[in-house]
């Protein structure tokens, strides 16, 4: 069990390189009427930082996004 655990903390940890390894969100979607169109906002379980979505295409896009490797800059 201990090793279990162990295991598991360090895989929460970001790696070296800084990335992150997961990215965990509340996700709430909503209908401002019942022929509107789905809302969503996300808020990041790490910063509580929230985002605000019009649609479904704005989320799936931004969640594409944030599953893309870091782009590094040279300096």
């Amino acid at each position: 069990m201990k090793a279990e655990r162990e295991s598991l903390q360090s895989n929460l940890l970001p790696p070296p390189t800084g990335e992150l390894l997961h990215r965990s969100y509340l996700l709430r979607l909503w209908r401002s009427n019942v022929n509107g169109e789905w809302r969503a906002s996300l808020q990041s379980v790490q910063s509580g930082e929230r985002h605000m979505f019009a649609d479904i295409d704005s989320l799936l896009a931004f969640l594409v996004e944030q599953s893309q490797p870091q782009r590094r800059g040279n300096g």
